[in-house]
């Protein structure tokens, strides 16, 4: 059944069941808490949200003031919003009070609806049948490498760029479609694309993904192609400059640059092997290039893309359509495969997070397969029973993957059970010892980030806090020291001038207690550099004056 003569009435159905089924796959997530991964500063602890305001607003709107490293107005104005109606449910609307994260969740969910609707209409333009467009649609949607960017409250950055990105690629393709497209038909795609941009830089992919269906499945002539993304000659190279300027990458470890293609092929891999089989799935996988290139792995690993693309360039012309999903998936996430650093890589150059617009490779894959059955009928049954048990046990995995971000605890635990290299999800969970007030057993994670990766400052310094808790100076003034020697050398993007400032601070006070006033006066500098208001540089600044005064009413001693 095409396009044309699909009754108005099944595809409705159609969305109906797939909305059904994403909500059953996805829906316990709004039931989930915040968790302690971005949404602390993001959310729960920022002073923007508590309560919101249109102060606030404008500076999210500042391009001279991006936050973390992003400039993602449009995404706080979301967050903001859903904000100010949690505030208005409470009894003191106006006030600080406790964010709820049911709204948050709920926005997320409501998000990658609107998002698997719009894959099922790009699909059903492309490929002409309904039913397989459907299924295609599906996969999209209940994928469990899906669940990380929905569950996560901060992941909504993810879901409104990929929505708004893949709206734009539709808006481009009913445009191509036309013999004469107006004005607003040619000027939607871009209108789409920008505000997928205030929402996730990450959108700069559209016009590739735009070019390649252009190319591949509506056959266009390169001069037609190149006609129709010449706004992008405009917006991309100032969004190229402006994001590297916001998140230059500086300090961020990686590869020279002729091995990058080997970490590109390795991560292109990495995605491959979650979409085929989905398990082990989380936060960080602590797979950045200098683990590749220890392990091994790098020399190998590029291998699989590379023997997949050799299939599909041979005989090309039967497989342009399994071609063009190929690289849909690769140019979807082909900001963060390797060719440049970024911050996150200092973690890990793969997560499943950045997977959520390029599934839609697979989703074309999948729906053009079952396509075929129509001229196969003989198959077709099977096929067709094959494609609904793939779907519904993807959806039941994905049920069980919402659970693990129910909140920070089960998150961490998963995380450490999977990978025991994550240093962060280690450091991470003793900060959850700490505010129990267990330092023990803080100490324990502590000291295993601190042994995953012997240059992570953040766990030194809260190594030197949990043995201040303890009454042991010594070693308190051990992990202090090591601390801001590891802060200083860490990527700046990932530590802010706040907990630098306090880590300074706090190594001042216990050189204070030693009264090595030189050492004392170095830090104290350093730290209210960083942060003029800093309470422990402020404290040790009084104890450096106080000494200070007291030496100048001592008697000098005369030869």
């Amino acid at each position: 059944m095409t396009l044309s003569d699909t009754p108005p009435r099944s595809r409705r159905d159609q969305i109906v069941l797939l909305l059904v089924l994403v909500a059953l796959a996805m829906g316990r997530v709004v039931y989930n808490d915040f968790v302690a991964w971005d949404d602390e500063h993001n959310l729960t602890n920022s002073i923007a949200m508590n309560p919101p305001s249109l102060a606030t607003w404008a500076i999210f709107w500042n391009p001279t003031k991006p936050q973390y490293g992003l400039y993602v107005p449009l995404t706080y104005t979301v967050w903001q919003a859903v904000a100010w109606l949690d505030h208005w449910q409470s009894d003191t609307p106006g006030t600080s009070v406790p964010l709820h994260p049911f709204l948050f969740h709920l926005t997320s969910l409501l998000v990658h609806l609107a998002a698997s609707v719009v894959v099922y209409r790009l699909l059903l333009r492309l490929i002409g049948r309904s039913w397989p467009a459907c299924i295609g649609a599906a996969l999209f949607a209940v994928h469990p490498v899906q669940v990380e960017t929905i569950a996560w409250a901060s992941g909504l950055k993810d879901l409104l760029c990929g929505f708004f990105t893949l709206a734009a690629v539709w808006a481009y393709v009913v445009a191509a479609n036309e013999q004469r497209p107006g004005l607003f038909r040619r000027s939607l795609p871009w209108v789409l694309m920008i505000l997928g941009l205030l929402s996730k830089p990450s959108a700069m992919v559209m016009p590739a993904l735009a070019g390649i269906i252009d190319l591949l499945l509506l056959q266009s002539s390169w001069r037609t192609v190149a006609r129709r993304l010449a706004p992008a000659v405009i917006i991309l190279p100032i969004l190229l400059a402006y994001t590297k300027w916001a998140q230059p990458g500086t300090g961020i470890p990686t590869l020279p640059i002729h091995l990058r293609p080997l970490l590109v092929g390795d991560s292109l891999a990495f995605y491959l092997s979650k979409l085929v089989w989905p398990v082990g799935l989380v936060f960080d996988y602590t797979r950045n290039p200098a683990y590749v290139l220890k392990s091994g792995q790098l020399w190998w690993t590029w291998l699989v893309p590379a023997c997949v693309v050799a299939a599909l360039l041979w005989r090309w012309p039967q497989r342009r359509v399994l071609l063009a999903a190929f690289l849909l998936l690769a140019a979807g996430v082909g900001p963060t495969l390797g060719w440049t650093p970024f911050l996150f890589q200092y973690y890990s150059t793969v997560a499943d997070h950045y997977v959520y617009t390029a599934m839609f490779g697979a989703a074309l894959a999948v729906a053009w397969a079952l396509s075929l059955s129509y001229a196969r009928p003989a198959g077709a049954q099977r096929a067709w029973l094959a494609a609904w048990v793939l779907v519904l046990a993807l959806a039941i995995r994905s049920v069980d993957q919402c659970g693990i971000w129910a909140d920070s605890l089960t998150l961490y635990e998963s995380t450490m059970r999977i990978n025991p290299r994550s240093f962060v999800t280690f450091n991470n969970r003793g900060v959850l010892y700490t505010r129990d007030r267990d330092a023990s057993r803080a100490i324990l994670m502590f000291d295993r980030a601190v042994a995953a990766n012997p240059d992570y400052g953040p766990a030194y310094d809260h190594l030197a806090l949990a043995y201040i808790a303890l009454h042991d100076p010594a070693r308190a003034f051990h992990y202090a020291k090591m601390s801001v020697d590891a802060l200083l050398r860490m990527p700046p993007g990932l530590v802010k001038p706040t907990g630098l400032a306090e880590s300074c601070g706090l190594l001042a006070q216990l050189y204070a207690r030693g009264h090595q006033w030189d050492e004392v006066q170095r830090l104290v500098t350093l730290s209210l550099a960083y942060d003029p208001t800093c309470q422990t540089g402020l404290e040790a600044q009084r104890l450096l004056l106080a000494e200070r005064a007291a030496a100048a009413t001592r008697p000098t001693t005369q030869p």
